[in-house]
């Protein structure tokens, strides 16, 4: 019997050696298959049971297959943006139909295309599944395999990009005339004195409904504590105070003095005989404390009146101390404090720039100044930011409601006084703005910036505007980012995360079950599968415009190939010498 033991011997190899070729084979013909993985032969001794240690028994041979799952693929780049290749560890996660359920295979068969129904699918025609985003750009559904979904895109084919964000660059005239709130017969803000210069610009709500901001724009006299001499006395700075019956101020005798306090710091002006009103303002605009810096700031304003100003925006301004004539009504005549009117001569900051606020209620929309302690008292402007009535925005002259107010300041260069953001940006946040009562979804959060404002002698002038909202657009494009989002493109600009694709690990991938189509399926080897963002949790990262393409050396293949061909060779001499041994059996005679 041994010698037929032999030939099944042989015929073992050779069966062993024609599943190996089939392997080959297959390898060679799916090379160009896009995430093809190869499998290997393994051989595997058969040894006879041996009743005696010292008899030979003959032994087979059986081939296995060997997965070679987990061994990457190179890396080729397309041009088809919704090409996605996967670098390292993981699968994609894909179904046979839409409606698969708990049904769910995976590959790394990333050629994905959207179908006739908006489905995004590979060549093979399975369907991608992924995490649905919400409007803030997180998954919306939790991050389980139970929460995806199949990527569908059809139903994207009009999405407004409403406005979050607009930049404004502008020259607000420095010789303008200020609003002097003692004057206008109150305090900050001035809102109902005439606008010196206003902009309006559209934006998109979040319906993508174009909307009118307006921005008003008020130099005032300042925040600081100032006072102002009244209305029945305009002078002229050639002027003289003393016993000048014609003059503005007639009860001013040679010798009287005026005395101005502020911030702990005392200036006294002793009126002389031939001093005019120049010469007053030179004194105190010449006085400094004992760091060198400006107390008090007087000018002229147009009307003719005498406006004395403390420099510290935190200090009151005291002319208590002051002679009754030179501050009485045939005096200097300076008006009541609006702020705290029942203290004579003492005024008020009107607002107090380090609270944020204290004057307007939106202030703390406005940047926070960089310099409060000595800012410019010539460089303060009132903001007002306005839209129409929300109760009735379409009405054909709709009445403007304001919706945020606030004071900026200018250095004597011209440049915002202001401290910029994080980024680097000066901003004004508007906040959510609710731009038509009668309509859900139109509310939007808006950020200006506003670090391109600047203030110069010149015409008021608007150099740059621009704001990233767009009307409602249509898709035209689908992309899949490094980050696993599939991002939709549309016709306004707009560029919107739309799914996050995650990816499958498994503990012994090589384990998978193959599916036609370059697919695998879950089996018990595979071990736990986990499913996580790209990148994350020991997946890898995903190549945008790229396909992994089959890990099979054709070399090594064809290599492999001879080496099979040569064993099936041996084994097939194997067969016929038998063959031979036994007709030489039959051929004997008694």
């Amino acid at each position: 019997m041994s010698l037929f033991e032999s030939l099944y011997t042989g015929v073992s190899g050779m069966n062993a050696q024609s599943k190996a070729t089939g392997m080959i084979s297959t390898n060679i013909a799916n090379l160009n298959t896009v995430g093809y993985k190869r499998s290997d032969t393994a051989f595997a001794d058969i040894v006879a049971n041996k009743t005696k240690p010292n008899n030979f028994s003959h032994g087979a041979v059986i081939a296995t297959e060997v997965a070679r799952i987990s061994q990457q693929g190179q890396i080729m780049q397309t041009s088809s943006m919704t090409d996605v290749g996967i670098a390292g560890n993981g699968f994609f996660v894909v179904s046979q139909n839409p409606a698969a359920g708990g049904d769910y295979l995976f590959t790394r068969n990333g050629s994905f295309m959207p179908d006739n129904q908006g489905y995004l699918r590979n060549t093979s025609g399975f369907y991608l599944h992924g995490w649905p985003i919400d409007e803030s750009g997180n998954v919306s559904s939790g991050m389980g395999l139970s929460s995806v979904q199949p990527i569908n895109i059809a139903e994207l084919n009009a999405v407004p990009l409403p406005t979050t964000r607009a930049t404004l660059m502008m020259n607000l005239d420095s010789s303008q005339q200020p609003i002097n709130p003692q004057i206008a017969g109150g305090t900050l803000p001035v809102t109902n004195e005439e606008a010196h210069f206003s902009r309006a610009i559209t934006v998109y709500d979040g319906n993508g409904t174009p909307r009118n901001l307006q921005f008003e724009y008020r130099k005032i006299t300042g925040p600081m504590a100032y006072a102002t001499t009244n209305n029945s006395l305009p002078m002229n700075a050639s002027d003289v105070l003393a016993d000048n019956p014609g003059g503005p101020t007639p009860g001013i005798t040679a010798g009287d003095q005026l005395v101005l306090s502020a911030g702990g710091d005392t200036l006294t002006v002793p009126i002389a005989p031939d001093m005019t009103v120049r010469d007053v303002i030179n004194q105190i605009n010449n006085f400094t404390n004992g760091g060198g810096n400006r107390v008090f700031d007087a000018h002229l304003n147009a009307q003719g009146r005498m406006v004395i100003r403390a420099t510290d925006p935190s200090a009151e301004l005291d002319l208590s101390a002051a002679d009754a004539s030179v501050t009485g009504a045939t005096g200097l005549n300076f008006a009541a404090d609006t702020v705290n009117p029942g203290t004579p001569l003492v005024y008020s900051p009107m607002a107090d720039i380090t609270a944020n606020g204290a004057a307007n209620p939106n202030q703390s929309d406005f940047p926070d100044f960089a310099d409060t302690d000595t800012p410019n008292p010539y460089g303060w402007w009132e903001v007002s930011v306005k839209i129409p009535d929300p109760a009735n925005p379409n009405a054909p002259n709709p009445a403007m409601v304001e919706i945020s107010k606030g004071l900026i300041n200018f250095d004597g260069n011209g440049t915002l006084n202001a401290t910029p953001g994080s980024n680097g940006n000066i901003m004004l946040s508007l906040g959510t703005i609710n731009f038509d009562n009668a309509i859900n979804g139109d509310e939007t959060a808006i950020n200006v910036d506003i670090g391109g404002f600047q203030q110069y002698a010149g015409d008021y002038s608007v150099t740059f505007a621009e704001q990233n909202g767009a009307a409602p657009g249509t898709l035209t494009n689908i992309e899949i980012s490094r980050e696993g989002r599939v991002v939709g493109k549309f016709s306004n600009g707009a560029s919107i995360d739309l799914f996050q694709i995650p990816l499958a690990s498994f503990t012994n991938p090589d384990g998978l079950k193959s599916i036609s189509g370059t697919a695998f399926a879950m089996t018990a080897d595979a071990g736990e599968m986990i499913l996580e963002v790209p990148g994350e949790g020991g997946t890898g990262t995903l190549q945008s415009a790229a396909l992994e393409n089959a890990n099979v050396d054709l070399a090594n293949e064809f290599a492999k190939l001879i080496v099979s061909q040569r064993a099936f060779s041996a084994n097939s001499r194997v067969v016929n010498t038998v063959d031979e041994m036994t007709e030489l059996l039959r051929s004997l005679k008694r």
